[in-house]
């Protein structure tokens, strides 16, 4: 069980737009500031409330518009559940600082507000939440799958797999190339069926890239299962270790090639839908395969996750185009 998430107040450094839909934030952690590759924070999207007024009642005045508070989230405009963000990496600065980086999807009201913090302004998040990849998952080599968001705890993933010595290659897919949020280097094109790495993607610490674009327009064309089949056409599938993150449908295509080429190890990072993060609102349910007599039981991501094994996750969404 991983250790209890703290309340922190974390400055912002930096913030960058990026593909079409994408922000990276990178925060000032603090000096005891402990995470591991695949935890995710929970962050408030609201601007800081004036301690005074905190936790006031509603006004149920007859005739007063409802509702009428101060302080409480539910009369502000912002939404007033938190968003989960993955931690994409934790970096050591020149200065004997830390960066603490994450990356956003902009889809809504609650990831616009947060993709339009600036510099010196502060977050108020929970975090560390949720357990986190095994580093120490057998196979030389590590074979990292993202699709759309899912690239984000990747790349911590990734450097601290390289660090440790392992062979890892990226695999990243997304619906064309301006929805990249990844600064892939310049006069890059479709490779048609061949999945060629690209290398020096300053985001990843160097770690070869291999790129799948639904309609083509960047790496191989098709689905980022695609990209990996057509790479392990090439490479072979021995002593591989697997790590994804992403929809379903495309976690459970990663699952099926899993069981295809009766692969020992893959871990999943679940994207399932947070109202609390801390357990109580039971809205992240998965189900995991248990030995009882319905075959499965409830977990849940925030609490029992977001990492699991894939051959335990019983998907909602099947993908059946993985072929051996």
């Amino acid at each position: 069980m991983p250790d209890a998430a703290k309340k922190w107040q974390l400055k912002i450094l930096s913030t960058r737009l990026a593909g079409q839909d994408f922000a990276w934030l990178t925060l000032d952690a603090p000096p005891d500031w402990q995470s591991r590759p695949g935890q995710f924070v929970n962050i408030r999207c609201a601007q800081p409330r004036d301690d005074e007024h905190s936790a006031r009642p509603l006004d149920d005045r007859p005739g007063a518009p409802w509702p009428r508070t101060r302080g409480l989230e539910i009369s502000e405009p912002a939404p007033l559940v938190r968003r989960p963000v993955s931690i994409c990496d934790l970096r050591q600065r020149p200065d004997g600082g830390r960066d603490l980086v994450l990356l956003v999807r902009i889809v809504g009201p609650g990831s616009r507000f947060l993709s339009a913090k600036r510099p010196d302004e502060r977050l108020d998040l929970l975090g560390p939440i949720g357990n986190a990849f095994n580093l120490d998952a057998p196979g030389c080599r590590a074979w990292l799958i993202g699709g759309g968001c899912g690239i984000a705890p990747l790349v911590g993933l990734g450097r601290a797999l390289v660090a440790r010595g392992r062979d890892v290659t990226i695999f990243y897919g997304c619906r064309d190339a301006e929805k990249i949020p990844l600064s892939l280097p310049p006069g890059l094109g479709p490779t048609g069926s061949q999945a060629v790495p690209i290398l020096n993607v300053p985001e990843l610490g160097g770690a070869p890239l291999v790129v799948a674009t639904e309609d083509g327009s960047l790496g191989v064309r098709g689905l980022v299962t695609d990209a990996l089949q057509a790479y392990a056409a090439q490479a072979g599938w021995d002593d591989v270790a697997l790590f994804g993150c992403g929809p379903d449908r495309m976690m459970s295509a990663v699952a099926t090639l899993v069981e295809i080429h009766d692969l020992p190890h893959c871990q999943v990072s679940m994207e399932n839908f947070m109202g609390c993060a801390i357990g109580v609102c039971l809205s992240c349910a998965a189900k995991i395969r248990a030995d009882n007599p319905a075959g499965w039981v409830n977990k849940f991501v925030c609490q029992d996750g977001p990492i699991f094994e894939a051959r335990d996750v019983i998907f909602e969404q099947k993908w059946e185009g993985c072929k051996p």
